[in-house]
């Protein structure tokens, strides 16, 4: 799968990912409600990174190049497992959502890119085409949501 990340950026989020996001170790007392329940509740589908300043990258697991454009951001594991960055967290959405204002919407908005990846991935020839509209409408949503949680109504 190409990347458009330069390496250095790649190796930081693989480890960034790797460190602390891995299921078998537990979450620190300063990562976000939101960020835990999101990483938890999806088994490992969504992986959301900090970038350091409170802010985090979201990132959503891929099988291959299906539907993703060629200038969009995919890192991939050594285990083989690949992530493409579908959206930004602001820190101040992780800090509104902490509390648990709107955490529902929001699940459903990560269960919406999940749902519509998944059925992109089985979709019919005929079908693909409209499939991958609706996972990247599912992904434009989120993230306006992520950004303007008045979005997420």
């Amino acid at each position: 799968m190409g990347v458009t990340r330069s390496a250095a950026s790649a190796l930081a989020v693989a480890l960034s990912i790797l460190c602390c996001v891995d299921p078998g170790h537990s979450q620190t007392a300063s990562t976000p409600a939101l960020v835990s329940a999101i990483q938890k509740g999806f088994d490992g589908f969504f992986l959301l990174t900090t970038v350091g300043n409170g802010e985090y990258e979201v990132y959503q697991m891929v099988e291959d190049r299906l539907g993703i454009p060629d200038d969009a951001d995919v890192v991939c594991m050594i285990r083989g497992d690949c992530f493409l960055e579908i959206a930004k967290l602001p820190s101040v959405g992780v800090a509104a959502e902490a509390d648990g204002e709107n955490i529902g919407a929001l699940r459903q908005r990560f269960a919406a890119v999940r749902d519509a990846y998944k059925a992109a991935r089985v979709s019919s020839a005929e079908q693909r085409a409209s499939a991958i509209g609706a996972w990247h409408s599912a992904i434009s949503d989120l993230a306006s949501c992520l950004e303007r949680k008045e979005q997420c109504r």
